[in-house]
């Protein structure tokens, strides 16, 4: 089968968990334990590491990859639908819980699933004050070749191409002190930019990355999209304070709700620039492709996004 799950069959829940998946009946789907001699060889002859969490081997043609975390969850809805992933979501999470409690290396945010916790960390990371020299490396340049290969090769990345078409040549890089994000642009959807994962946190199997757009609406909204093309929140000015919602669309994503919590509250704590942001919009309504040449929009939203999607969807 093109997909399948890996799960710890030394844990009873982890078992459980992946049991109630495979009576799911998802065509494409198979369910197999980390231990099983195939899956092992397969790992093997691709030169890949066996995972450490639950996660779900791809096969793409000829090319053997992992997906965990964030790209494994976007794989899983595209597979199966929001409904079924939503369920599938929540058994890996008991799954993934079972597993570190049994290695006595659970903790609180383990426990939260990365929500709350996470939240936490998002917030006192972002409103920390830059040091003059790291004030001094923010701007936006041009990304450089290998940074920009490596992205290509992050599957974050080939999903959003797979969703908007292939990326432009030129590629830009988005620096504030220890953050960095490269910036694609899309030759079939010229308003929409990818924003990618440029720390070293970013691995070929789980690299954060979201869609930014600017909509006409009102004073103007600065809109953030999975990689999947499914929009997610809306970041905009009223009264002169930022506001984040999330979109009604992605309102019956349950399986994601804490962790789209976490987002919406990371980046309303994250003392985004108001005149900034409205300066963003200002250039990215300049007409179409204009959003690619707007650095504001990469600094004051950008970044802020990019740090919030890593610490809430880890």
């Amino acid at each position: 089968m093109p997909f399948t799950l890996l799960f710890d069959a030394g844990c009873l829940a982890c078992s459980n968990a992946a049991r109630e998946i495979a009576e799911m009946g998802i065509a494409g789907l198979d369910v197999r334990p980390l231990s099983d001699p195939a899956v092992l060889d397969r790992l093997r002859q691709a030169g890949l590491e066996p995972p450490d969490r639950p996660a779900l081997l791809i096969e793409d043609g000829d090319h053997l990859r992992i997906a965990t975390g964030w790209a494994m969850r976007v794989a899983l809805v595209r597979l199966t639908g929001w409904n079924r992933a939503d369920r599938i979501v929540r058994l890996l999470s008991i799954e993934r819980r079972a597993r570190l409690s049994r290695s006595g290396t659970i903790t609180r945010r383990t426990a939260l699933g990365g929500g709350l916790a996470a939240l936490a960390a998002a917030i006192g990371s972002t409103i920390l004050p830059r040091s003059a020299a790291q004030a001094a490396t923010e701007g936006v340049f041009t990304a450089a070749g290998a940074d920009v290969q490596r992205a290509l090769g992050a599957q974050a990345v080939r999903a959003a191409i797979g969703t908007w078409g292939p990326v432009m040549s030129h590629v830009q890089v988005a620096t504030q002190g220890s953050e960095s994000v490269l910036v694609f642009g899309f030759q079939n959807n010229p308003n929409v930019v990818l924003l990618v994962d440029n720390t070293a946190a970013a691995t070929p199997t789980n690299t954060a990355a979201l869609g930014m757009t600017v909509l006409k609406t009102g004073s103007g909204v600065i809109r953030f999209f999975d990689t999947s093309g499914q929009a997610l929140v809306d970041l905009s000015v009223r009264s002169n304070q930022i506001v984040v919602t999330q979109v009604a669309a992605a309102s019956g994503l349950t399986e994601f709700g804490q962790d789209i919590l976490c987002l919406i509250h990371c980046l309303i704590q994250a003392n985004i620039d108001v005149n900034c942001i409205l300066a963003c919009i200002a250039c990215a309504e300049g007409g179409i492709g204009a959003i690619f040449n707007c650095p504001r929009c990469f600094l004051c939203a950008g970044l802020h996004a990019i740090h919030c999607l890593r610490a809430c969807f880890p």
